[in-house]
């Protein structure tokens, strides 16, 4: 998804199902679209919930830095 309108700045993400995580796939997932974005002259930018370690694991893994911290909401 586009980030703003001007900008060629792409937020990426996934979602696996939970019977299928922990086998590869949520890496393959971000590597394919991060490589897709940047093969088409975009910056991919990605980002989970503050407590998603997993998800922090695997985007890091893939090349993403942790660069801002967003506020945690508890309601």
């Amino acid at each position: 998804m586009r980030v703003l309108p001007d900008k060629e700045i792409l937020d990426v993400g996934m979602w696996v199902n939970p019977a299928f995580r922990r086998q590869g796939y949520a890496t393959l997932i971000i590597s394919h679209l991060k490589e897709t974005c940047l093969k088409a002259g975009n910056t991919p930018i990605a980002g989970c919930a503050a407590d998603n370690i997993a998800s922090r694991r695997t985007l890091e893994k893939c090349g993403f830095m942790t660069k801002h911290c967003a506020i945690v909401f508890e309601f």
